[in-house]
């Protein structure tokens, strides 16, 4: 019978050092998932926090926006998906696009017209449920092409995945 005061067994020495090795290296990755995305957790709270002033209609003016400018530019190169942010991205460039025709600045309107319609489909590319930015789209066609009854199949998306909706 084995006393405490004996030495364990090299069986029981290699399973320790195993266990701790493998809490460090889930430690270590852990610490490495963490660095990798927390600028993005830090972008969509910041996006966020001005698409939920857009859409209660507060007014923002471009001066304020134009400091989201390199937030925008990162989302929109970004390949993967994250329909938070790339909701929050269209949103900002409606009022974008909005301040635009507002001011009377005939020309950026069309520069911001066509960076509204590349966050609307890389929005709905990759979250097709979002009945708002179906509307945004309709009202962007109609815009830049003129009316035209192919529009119309935006709107009657807009309302089947938003029924009850009141825009």
């Amino acid at each position: 019978m084995a006393t405490p005061s004996e030495p364990r067994s090299g069986a029981l020495r290699t399973a320790g050092w195993l266990t701790r090795g493998a809490l460090a290296a889930i430690a270590l990755s852990s610490a490495a998932w963490g660095m990798t995305t927390l600028p993005v957790f830090v972008d969509q709270t910041r996006l966020d926090a001005a698409k939920d002033m857009i859409l209660r209609n507060v007014p923002i003016s471009d001066a304020e926006l134009s400091a989201l400018a390199p937030l925008l530019a990162r989302a929109a190169a970004r390949s993967d998906c994250v329909p938070a942010i790339d909701r929050s991205v269209a949103v900002i460039r409606l009022r974008l696009a909005e301040n635009a025709f507002s001011s009377g600045q005939v020309d950026q309107v069309d520069a911001r017209l066509g960076e509204l319609d590349a966050a609307i489909r890389k929005s709905l590319g990759c979250a097709p449920s979002d009945p708002y930015l179906w509307l945004v789209l309709f009202w962007l066609r109609n815009t830049r092409a003129g009316l035209s009854d192919a529009n119309f199949d935006l709107l009657r998306m807009s309302y089947r995945l938003g029924p009850n909706e009141g825009w």
